[in-house]
């Protein structure tokens, strides 16, 4: 069954089927200041340019309550692709439980593919970087996504900027017994 989301009159919360939920406790323009905790690669490295994958763990101290199925948004320092700092928001599906990876509340997790893309290799519509480039240099063109290189960086104790949490289409039905099917991409 699909989730209708009402909008309450309680700052941070919305009402979803009867329910309510945290929603957008932090905009953009006023994100939380959370900390890395740790960041491990979870792919071995391949041929393709954008092979890695990272697991984030990220420290809210309780700040940024969540439900299974929503997104939070990261903001990077930038510059963005048309030189903007900080970056603009971009929201990624959070991938811990609620209680997070440890169990407190007070920790968020993200699964962050890192986006590379090298002329040649693939798409590559416009170059971000100074060329040549470390990695690949004989490209004339690369880019390398600005909020995943931002993400995939990240080292334990880097300050990192969170917004929301947001959505409530993916959120799991009250019924424990509810077949559910689940794709990614």
């Amino acid at each position: 069954t699909a989730c209708r989301a009402v909008e309450a009159k309680k700052k941070g919360v919305r009402v979803v089927d009867g329910k309510e939920i945290p929603w957008n406790l932090f905009s953009p323009k006023a994100p939380y200041k959370g900390s890395t905790i740790s960041k491990e690669t979870i792919t071995t490295q391949s041929r393709l340019v954008n092979w890695e994958t990272t697991h984030v763990v990220m420290r809210h101290d309780k700040n940024l309550p969540y439900l299974e199925g929503q997104s939070i948004g990261v903001i990077a320092p930038g510059p963005d692709k048309k030189g903007e700092v900080p970056a603009k928001i971009r929201l990624y599906s959070i991938a811990s439980s609620a209680p997070g990876d440890d169990e407190t509340y007070e920790t968020v997790s993200l699964v962050v593919k890192r986006v590379v893309e090298v002329e040649g290799k693939g798409w590559c519509e416009y170059s971000n970087v100074a060329l040549p480039d470390k990695e690949f240099p004989d490209a004339t063109k690369v880019y390398r996504g600005v909020c995943s290189t931002h993400i995939c960086d990240l080292k334990a104790g880097d300050e990192v900027l969170l917004t929301g949490p947001t959505g409530a289409e993916m959120l799991l039905p009250e019924d424990p017994t509810s077949n559910i099917i689940m794709l990614a991409t």
